[in-house]
């Protein structure tokens, strides 16, 4: 059994390694026994090297058959900009396909550029259910400007008081057995599809993954706070305090952050930029 850190890495082009160092990095220091694989951009000969000489399995898009998930319009998909956006909505076809050529017991689904890895995923892969990231136990879908404006767009106001009093559930981290995740990865292309691209690229998966969960699609999940669990998305929290990071203990803590996501909005804080220093092993960098 072993469990596998999959993501996306487009962005910037010329210099993807510098947008996915300190997941790498911090995934070899702190679980040597997980593997890394990413889906990039045509690299140039220096990311290659930087990538696979820290291995990493790439997977270039071109590489990969186009995406299954249906677009409503090809207008202006050739800008850049465009392009990079539509790829939060088109990576779950992506990881679809890689998954297929992967054996690893579990999967951690994630963002790369502001993820590190802090402890071991190995103590993780007895886990059988899927485990969803709770961005902070204060607010909710409803009350949190961006969330609320998502689910509006994407599928009404109906939909958005019935479940706008429910905790915000992170697409950015997603964790389970290999088969959960291809479930999970399924039901989100279906629900992109049936959107339409248009609509899907507009709001961002984010929306989708919660209604999916909190409409009961994903049967099989348990939740990791931000304030509490082993995967941590802190980017709307008022504040990360060592009460309850606890880096310095993770060994002996089963709730101590293994996972930490968007801990580049706390970059104020002397606390997270010494721990992510000591987490990684390299010097801090400020966020892209």
């Amino acid at each position: 059994m072993s469990a596998v850190v999959l993501g996306l890495a487009v962005y910037p082009i010329n210099n993807v390694w510098k947008s996915v160092k300190y997941l790498v990095k911090s995934t070899n220091k702190n679980s040597p026994h997980s593997s890394i694989v990413l889906i990039t951009a045509k690299l140039g000969h220096q990311d290659r090297e930087l990538l696979v000489n820290n291995g990493v399995v790439v997977f270039e898009l071109a590489d990969l058959p186009p995406s299954n998930i249906s677009r409503a319009t090809q207008e202006g998909n050739e800008l850049f900009l465009t392009w990079l956006k539509s790829m939060w909505v088109k990576r779950h076809d992506y990881y679809l396909e890689v998954l297929k050529s992967l054996n690893n017991s579990h999967v951690l689904l994630t963002d790369t550029r502001d993820v590190i890895i802090t402890g071991d995923i190995s103590k993780k892969i007895d886990v059988t259910n899927l485990v969803l990231s709770q961005e902070d136990n204060l607010r909710s879908l409803k009350s949190e400007p961006h969330n609320n404006k998502w689910l509006l767009d994407g599928y009404g106001s109906d939909l958005l008081n019935s479940i706008g009093n429910k905790r915000i559930l992170c697409a950015g981290t997603v964790f389970g057995p290999r088969a959960l995740i291809l479930s999970y990865v399924e039901k989100m292309m279906a629900e992109i599809n049936r959107l339409g691209f248009e609509l899907a690229n507009n709001i961002g998966d984010q929306p989708i993954h919660n209604f999916l969960a909190h409409m009961g699609h994903f049967p099989d999940f348990e939740v990791s706070t931000a304030e509490r669990g082993w995967i941590k998305s802190v980017g709307i929290l008022d504040k990360i305090n060592n009460d309850w990071f606890n880096i310095k203990n993770m060994d002996s803590n089963e709730n101590s952050t293994i996972v930490l996501h968007q801990y580049d909005r706390h970059l104020h804080s002397r606390f997270v930029r010494s721990s992510v220093k000591k987490s990684v092993g390299l010097n801090f960098w400020q966020k892209l």
